[in-house]
């Protein structure tokens, strides 16, 4: 299955915009409040869960660090002999190792709740693009019925990608920092150079072939045949073009926040700064919002063009 050269950069930028701004404009702003919304929620539950036992073990691991030398107590053996390698309080790369170890279980333990959420973040936009969907309610009412292969298309692509960082645990768990290091680099290396362009394409074929989840990677690596150098260029412009959007926001902010943070300041009511801290969180969140939309409909638009052109290839050599 031979793919046909993507869209030109130009023009998928333009049918992205015009997507997001005129055609499906409702469906775009709808989204975005419903997945900040849904994050927002997303994040409140770890807050009570996850989190505070996490910052409980940070704080402790934190601790010995500042317990000084003349007060840290050995144990010592019934052979006479200390039961720790050395009569000091641990380095600085030994406590973020300590850190690091207690962690791993509860990172793992985010991973699905963090699968989940982007689950049903991309499906939205796969089916608002692939469909051409422009009713909110009628995407969100179609998620459930490709969660499941989705969801176990996710947890396969994250074992292809992340199969790495097993190694980056044994690093941890060896105490072996420098190691670490070189082994994370190296992962995502690998993520960003073989695994996305090769299997991006996989979480659209659920909803546009009806492919379940092993096929879809298949296909998925057959379509990117040989279209590596195009992918990854357009991803890098678009990247390039979000980038310069998002420093614009940031200058911006800092200009119209200027008056802000002086009316802020002179005023005596906790009420105003309140109320202007609101508004810029909330203009925030909206904006990234705008901006994860954007990019994930231009990679939808791209993952389309090579699937829909890879048909047509297809077509014409039979026809041959």
């Amino acid at each position: 299955m031979t793919a046909a050269h993507p869209k030109p950069i130009g023009t998928l930028l333009a049918d992205t915009f015009r997507f997001s701004f005129r055609s499906h404009a409702k469906a775009v702003i709808l989204g975005i409040l419903f997945f900040i919304l849904f994050f927002v929620a997303f994040m409140g539950v770890m807050f009570v869960t996850i989190f505070p036992i996490m910052w409980e073990m940070e704080e402790e691991i934190a601790a010995l660090s500042t317990i000084p030398n003349s007060e840290y107590r050995v144990e010592i053996g019934e052979d006479g002999l200390p039961l720790y390698d050395k009569e000091y309080p641990p380095s600085r790369d030994e406590i973020e190792m300590m850190y690091l170890k207690k962690m791993v279980p509860y990172y793992a333990a985010m991973m699905v709740p963090s699968i989940f959420f982007g689950v049903i973040f991309y499906l939205y936009i796969v089916i608002m693009v692939v469909q051409e969907e422009k009713r909110f309610f009628k995407i969100v009412s179609q998620i459930p019925r490709y969660i499941i292969p989705e969801f176990a298309l996710s947890i396969l692509l994250a074992i292809i990608a992340y199969a790495p960082f097993f190694l980056v645990v044994l690093a941890i768990y060896m105490e072996q920092p420098a190691l670490m290091a070189l082994l994370v680099v190296l992962t995502y290396a690998y993520v960003l150079l073989f695994v996305a362009p090769r299997f991006m394409i996989s979480f659209i074929l659920p909803v546009k072939e009806g492919a379940g989840p092993m096929q879809s990677l298949k296909r998925s690596y057959d379509y990117s045949r040989g279209h590596w150098g195009k992918i990854m260029g357009n991803l890098i412009v678009w990247y390039a073009v979000m980038m310069g959007i998002y420093m614009c926001f940031v200058i911006i902010a800092m200009i119209l926040g200027l008056p802000a943070i002086f009316i802020a300041v002179s005023t005596e009511s906790l009420f105003t700064p309140i109320l202007l801290g609101s508004i810029v969180v909330i203009l925030y969140l909206l904006f990234l919002g705008y901006i994860s939309f954007l990019t994930y409909i231009f990679i939808v638009k791209l993952c389309v063009t090579i699937v829909e052109g890879g048909k047509i290839s297809s077509m014409r050599n039979k026809i041959a």
